[in-house]
């Protein structure tokens, strides 16, 4: 299975921005939760 490099560049930022997004998530939680 061959990807083009906009395929892989795609699947990679959605990962980041999935990762990125359940961060500030996660940063949110500890905030609220610390106040």
């Amino acid at each position: 299975m061959k990807l083009n490099k906009s395929e892989v560049l795609q699947s990679n930022n959605s990962k980041e921005n999935y990762c990125i997004m359940m961060d500030r998530i996660t940063i949110k939680m500890s905030f609220q939760l610390k106040q």
